[in-house]
């Protein structure tokens, strides 16, 4: 028979520092972790099931694409100098981690980068 497979992470003793600005609850923590691995909840094929679990609270992270996601996710193939990229396109609520509009640069499964683009598209100045 197969033994369960998964890790466990836990936050104990983090530097006082940390601890005044960090995130206390689940939905919080859970929030943080689904943006900061978005990308595994787009790719084909999707993430591994991830469960954030405080003090009797659990949230899973899958179902806060339901609660997050504003928009459907179309995808369009675009060509730049020979190369074939895939856009996935949607637009999540704000949160207070990134109250600006961001574009996630993904390769090899993941997410490379994070760039703030306000400024950068005309008309677009700040949070939306």
């Amino acid at each position: 028979m197969l033994a369960d497979t998964g890790t466990i992470v836990e936050l104990d003793g983090f530097g006082t520092a940390y601890q005044k600005s960090a995130h206390k609850t689940a939905a919080a923590i859970a929030r943080e972790v689904f943006e900061h691995c978005i990308w595994y909840f787009l790719r084909p094929g999707g993430a591994p099931e991830i469960r954030v679990v405080d003090d009797g609270e659990t949230v899973l992270l899958r179902e806060l694409m339901d609660e997050f996601v504003y928009s459907a996710m179309p995808t369009k193939t675009i060509e730049v100098k020979g190369e074939k990229f895939d856009m996935v396109n949607l637009c999540l609520k704000s949160s207070t981690r990134n109250q600006m509009p961001r574009l996630y640069w993904c390769a090899a499964s993941r997410v490379v980068t994070e760039e703030n683009i306000t400024g950068k598209v005309p008309g677009l100045y700040g949070r939306l």
